[in-house]
C-alpha cells in the first residue's frame, strides 16, 4: 500500500466515523447495557453478552486465531512490522512519536486546566486549545495510519473477528412482538447487507467496551 493509498483511507475511516457520530449521541446510546435502532422498519436490540455468549464467542475467536496461524498466508503483527522495517516503514517512529504528541498534549491540558481553574481571561487559553486540537488531529491520523498498515496481521483480523462475531451473538430482533436472534449463524450474518452489521458490530463494540 503506498502513501496516497494510505491516505485515502484515513480519509474514509475519518468521514465514516463521522457519519456514525452525526447519526447517533454515542453517549445517549447505551440505555441498561441495551442499544436498540430501527432498520428499514425492522427493530433491532444489541445487549451485553452474558457468561454464555462470552464463552461462545471467545472460544470462536480461538478457533480463527488458530486457523488463521496455520496459514502460511497469514502473518503476525511482529513479523508484519519486520517487513515494513525492510520497505522503508517504521512503525516504531509511529509509535515514539504518537507517545511524543500524547506527552505535549497533556501538557496543554494542564496548563488550560489551570488557567480555567484561576478563571484568568488570558489569551493562552485559545492558544492551548488550538494546539490540543492540533494535535488530536495528528494523534488520530498516527493512529487510523497504524491501523491500516497493520490490517493484514493476524492480530488486527482477529480483532474484527471478534467484534463482528460478538454482534452475530449478541443482536437480536423484533419479530411478532418478540425477540428473537438476528441471525441463525454466522456465514447469515456475513450475507447480511454492510449497513446494518457494520452498525450492530458499532454497537456490540460500544456496549462491551463501556459495560455498566
Amino acid at each position: 500500500m503506498d502513501e496516497p493509498e494510505i491516505q485515502e483511507s484515513i480519509n474514509k475511516i475519518k468521514s465514516d466515523l463521522q457519519a456514525v457520530i452525526q447519526k447517533e449521541n454515542i453517549k445517549d446510546l447505551i440505555k441498561d447495557n441495551v442499544i436498540t435502532f430501527n432498520h428499514k422498519n425492522v427493530q433491532y436490540r444489541v445487549k451485553k453478552p452474558n457468561a454464555g455468549q462470552r464463552y461462545l464467542v471467545n472460544e470462536a475467536k480461538a478457533t480463527k486465531f488458530i486457523s488463521l496461524l496455520r496459514d502460511p498466508s497469514h502473518v503476525l503483527e511482529s513479523d508484519l512490522i519486520s517487513l515494513y522495517q525492510q520497505k522503508g516503514i517504521n512503525i516504531k517512529e509511529l509509535d515514539d512519536k504518537y507517545t511524543t504528541l500524547s506527552n505535549q498534549k497533556k501538557d496543554y491540558d494542564i496548563k488550560l486546566g489551570k488557567l480555567l481553574e484561576e478563571n484568568k481571561d488570558s489569551t493562552d487559553i485559545e492558544v492551548y486549545k488550538k494546539e490540543i486540537e492540533q494535535i488530536n488531529a495528528e494523534l488520530d491520523n498516527i493512529m487510523m495510519r497504524k491501523i491500516i498498515l497493520l490490517e493484514p496481521s493476524i492480530e488486527s483480523q482477529i480483532n474484527v473477528f471478534f467484534y463482528s462475531y460478538l454482534a452475530y451473538v449478541v443482536t437480536e430482533k423484533l419479530d411478532n412482538e418478540k425477540w428473537i436472534k438476528a441471525w441463525s449463524n454466522y456465514e447469515e450474518f456475513l450475507k447480511e447487507e454492510e449497513e446494518l452489521t457494520n452498525y450492530a458490530t458499532f454497537c456490540a463494540t460500544i456496549i462491551f467496551r463501556n459495560e455498566t
